[in-house]
C-alpha cells in the first residue's frame, strides 16, 4: 500500500530518509526544505501488509526520487510510478524497463588536507548565486545545468533553510571555482555542482572548494554520484571510494 504523507505518517518518512544513500538524502532534504505545504513537492510512503514502512517516494515538480529497502514491493512501485508519471526518475535500482544507470556512487572515507592558496584568493560560503550560476554556465558542456530561475529559487530557498551549502573560491570577488551540496540532511550530504573556470584549472582550486565543503559537513556521511568514466582519480585523491 502506498500512502500520501500527512502529519500522521511523518515518522515513517523520517525513518526511511535516514538511510545513508543519495536517494533517501534527497527525500529528507526536500522535506526539510519544503515540508507538506507545496503542491510541487509531494511525498509518499509504501507499507507492507504488517504496516511496516518499506519505501519512500518524492515527486518534486516532474522529478521523482525513490528510496528503497530490502522489503520494498518493487512491482507495486513500478505500477505507482507509471500512474503518477514523471520527467526523470532516480532510484538505487531500475524500477522501469529501459531505466539506465546514470552514475557511480562514491563515499568520503578519509578527508583530504586543504591545499594552500595565494593571498588574492578567498573561500566564500555566502556567494552571489548569480556569480555561481555564471560559473556553472561556463562549464555547461560538462555539467547538467538547470534553468537559471529554477536554480536561483531552489538554491536560495535551501540556503535559507540550512539544507544546502555552497562554497566558492573567488578572485577579485568573482567565483572561479565552486562546490555545493545538491542534497543535504542532518545525517547525510550529496556533493555536486563542482566546477572550475577553464582559465584556472589544474591549480588545485576545485580541490580547495571540495575539501572546504567536506570540512563543513563533518559529522555527516558525504556522498557524490559521478559520471561512470569521469573524475574517478580526482575524487579518490580527495578521500572518496
Amino acid at each position: 500500500m502506498i500512502c500520501l504523507v500527512d502529519h500522521h505518517r511523518l515518522a515513517d518518512l523520517r525513518q526511511l530518509s535516514l538511510q545513508e544513500d543519495p536517494y533517501a538524502c534527497r527525500i529528507a532534504c526536500l522535506f526539510d526544505s519544503y515540508g507538506l505545504s507545496y503542491d510541487f513537492a509531494r511525498f509518499w510512503v509504501q507499507y507492507d501488509t504488517n504496516g511496516q514502512a518499506t519505501a519512500a517516494i518524492v515527486r518534486y515538480y516532474d522529478a521523482v526520487t525513490a528510496a528503497l529497502t530490502d522489503n520494498s514491493d518493487r512491482e507495486e512501485l513500478t505500477g505507482f510510478l507509471q500512474v503518477i508519471g514523471f520527467g526523470s526518475l532516480s532510484a538505487p535500482e531500475p524500477l522501469l524497463p529501459g531505466q539506465e544507470e546514470a552514475g557511480v556512487l562514491m563515499r568520503l572515507v578519509r578527508p583530504a588536507d586543504a591545499p594552500e592558496l595565494s593571498d588574492d584568493l578567498v573561500l566564500n560560503d555566502q556567494p552571489s548565486l548569480n556569480g555561481v550560476y555564471r560559473l556553472l554556465e561556463s562549464c555547461r558542456d560538462e555539467l547538467n545545468v538547470p534553468p537559471y530561475e529554477s536554480f536561483l529559487l531552489d538554491m536560495s530557498h535551501k540556503l535559507r533553510h540550512g539544507t544546502a551549502l555552497c562554497i566558492t573560491l573567488e578572485k577579485d570577488g568573482v567565483p572561479i571555482a565552486c562546490a555545493m551540496t545538491v542534497a543535504q540532511s542532518e545525517t547525510c550530504a550529496v556533493i555536486g555542482g563542482v566546477a572550475v573556470h577553464r582559465q584556472f584549472r589544474r591549480r588545485g582550486y576545485g580541490t580547495a572548494c571540495v575539501t572546504e565543503l567536506c570540512r563543513r559537513l563533518s559529522g555527516r556521511s558525504v556522498l557524490l554520484v559521478r559520471e561512470p568514466h569521469r573524475n574517478r582519480a580526482f575524487y579518490e585523491k580527495l578521500g572518496f571510494i
